[in-house]
């Protein structure tokens, strides 16, 4: 994820990120958003002892936080960058495992 964000700030730090794109990627972030505060305590109850992950934080930037790196992430794909992103960490990961 790291990488991802990364990638994404280096494009909205110069602006080259067209308005369409950022449009049609809040658009989908707001209905993913809207899905997964829909799904969040089915998923949490599934989870078992680590339910935890799917709680709403207490404080409003924690909040905030994960609202925004929702939309990183959704970004990210928006612009074709979240798969090959994924694709590297992936292979590191398994290079590191032999």
């Amino acid at each position: 994820m790291w990488e991802l964000d990364w990638q994404i700030n280096q494009q909205l730090a110069v602006e080259s990120v067209d308005e369409q794109v950022l449009r049609r990627a809040r658009e989908e972030h707001r209905c993913n958003w809207e899905e997964y505060q829909r799904v969040r305590a089915d998923w949490a109850f599934q989870a078992g002892s680590m339910g935890h992950i799917f709680e709403m934080p207490d404080d409003q930037e924690q909040a905030a936080r994960q609202h925004v790196n929702g939309f990183v992430t959704v970004l990210g794909d928006t612009l074709g960058l979240a798969k090959p992103t994924f694709v590297r960490a992936q292979t590191r990961a398994k290079t590191r495992l032999r």
